[in-house]
């Protein structure tokens, strides 16, 4: 009988029978490839309501491609990724743990994008290094509001916070 391949489309990468690893938790798996970003998978999503003008402690956060709801001919819709006109490259924005909250995520705006987009820039690292030294650092304590009579969240960095990582 001829050995059976199948061709990662992403990757390139060649699975046979010979591969095949029967120690893998397929529903994990499928959380990952749901994910637009590691920090959703396992955890819940906070709603501005719950972190609106309390004093949080951010200690990780990564990015998220933003979708939106595009129509089918039929008026279903379906999402597609939002693309920048400048770059031509999908926009995100940024998503962010608190220590209050670890097993819940949330999904922040652009001007707590633009903080993370920040630390990044003066790591010169990727979220996931930028977001271990700021954890080994105690992470940024926070506050979220909304100024009066704005329709956006804004968000004031108080101090270092008194995080201790496990």
């Amino acid at each position: 009988m001829e050995e059976m391949t199948y061709v990662d489309e992403n990757t390139g990468a060649i699975y046979s029978d010979e591969t095949f690893s029967a120690d893998v938790d397929l529903f994990a798996a499928a959380q990952r490839s749901m994910a637009d970003c590691p920090l959703f998978v396992g955890r819940e999503q906070l709603s501005t309501d719950d972190i609106i003008n309390r004093e949080l402690t951010i200690i990780s956060f990564d990015f998220a491609i933003k979708r939106k709801d595009e129509k089918n001919e039929d008026g279903s819709t379906h999402k597609v990724e939002v693309i920048n006109p400048v770059t031509g490259q999908p926009e995100k924005y940024g998503v962010c743990i608190f220590a209050e909250y670890p097993n819940k995520y949330y999904s922040s705006g652009t001007v707590a994008t633009k903080l993370y987009n920040t630390l990044c820039a003066a790591t010169k690292g990727t979220p996931q290094k930028t977001s271990q030294l700021l954890a080994a650092q105690g992470g940024l304590v926070v506050k979220f509001y909304k100024p009066s009579g704005k329709r956006y969240i804004t968000v004031d960095v108080l101090r270092k916070g008194t995080y201790k990582p496990e």
